[in-house]
């Protein structure tokens, strides 16, 4: 486990809901991802933008290895994968890179791919990378068969952004602000969508097991879901899906933000909709959305704190406007800087 300013923690979960710490190894930075692969950790320290390689042969006395620069700085890491002798990872204002780590005590950079609009999610399987993109709502397929040369398979769009990915054979699970969307990726230029839950909220991190999936949500907890039912039920109790609160759902996140935060909202029919943002004193800042037509169903739209010239705002509070046919809702959002 990546534990911030407490490095990387190896847990005994054996035994859940309980659980046991084994052995701790504090990275010199703050650790933000985690990937394994046998006896070695692999550790994204963000601070200081650092790939960190553990042995954990012996989980009770981790070791740190070798270690690599991740540039570019200040880059904010949002996946990291490993296999077969190699670590690949996304940013979202560094695109997809590729690590060598057959030699863990020097591991080093070999090859990225950076023709990416704000990677976001990451999922590795076999000779192919899946990474999501927040900028535009697209997911892009990666033949990876010769890591040094990583190149573009396709691309296909998706409704939501989309925190985490999972591959299990040839289907792709998203994790998305839109609820969980399960995808054939057998053939990466036609690629079509086989389910979706409607998980209430945005579900954000996802484990996929052989009858069904793990999911975390925006709201907080651990939920579960069979493959083939849609009901949903909270880790430790028996709750069935949360309903959806009345009206347009209106919800940004995260929030306090910064630098960006996402907007999202469903509409209860197609509807002229048009999404405003004003500070504290009333006053118009951006528009966001210009009275598009949008089809029924949940949207979201990215603020990254600006104004409607590109100028950065200040720290503060922001209203954020919705208006949809005849429904109006206001909600309040806090920019940190």
């Amino acid at each position: 486990m990546a534990d911030a300013e407490g490095g990387l923690s190896v847990l005994d979960i054996s035994s859940l809901p309980q659980y046991t710490l084994l052995g701790t190894v504090y990275t010199p930075n703050s650790s933000r991802l985690v990937a394994a692969d046998d006896n070695l950790a692999f550790v994204v320290e963000h601070d200081e933008n650092m790939l960190q390689v553990v042995d954990v042969s012996d989980p009770v006395t981790p070791l740190i290895l070798g270690s690599s620069e991740i540039s570019p700085p200040y880059a904010l890491q949002t996946g990291l994968e490993t296999q077969d002798g190699y670590v690949y990872l996304v940013s979202q204002n560094g695109g997809f890179q590729v690590f060598d780590v057959g030699d863990p005590a020097n591991p080093g950079f070999l090859a990225d791919f950076t023709d990416l609009d704000g990677a976001e999610g990451l999922a590795v399987a076999e000779n192919r990378a899946y990474i999501s993109e927040l900028g535009t709502y697209r997911v892009s397929i990666l033949d990876i068969t010769d890591p040094a040369q990583p190149f573009l398979l396709a691309r296909f769009p998706i409704n939501s952004h989309t925190e985490d990915l999972e591959i299990r054979g040839q289907e792709l699970y998203l994790a998305s602000g839109a609820g969980i969307f399960i995808y054939d990726v057998t053939d990466p230029a036609q690629v079509s969508l086989l389910g979706h839950l409607d998980s209430a909220f945005s579900a954000y991190r996802i484990l996929v097991g052989p009858t069904e999936v793990v999911f975390s949500k925006t709201i907080g907890g651990l939920w579960l879901a069979p493959l083939n039912c849609a009901e949903i039920t909270g880790m430790g109790n028996s709750a069935n899906l949360l309903p959806k609160p009345a009206g347009l759902n209106l919800n940004a996140y995260p929030n306090p933000f910064n630098p960006r935060t996402i907007i999202s909202f469903e509409l209860p029919a197609a509807a002229k909709t048009q999404l405003d943002i004003y500070n504290l004193a009333g006053r118009y800042i951006q528009t966001l959305i210009a009275g598009e037509d949008l089809p029924p169903g949940p949207a979201e739209i990215v603020w990254s704190g600006r104004d409607g010239g590109g100028r950065n705002v200040p720290s503060g509070v922001y209203f954020y406007r919705l208006k949809a046919g005849s429904h109006v809702e206001t909600k309040s959002m806090t920019l940190i800087r």
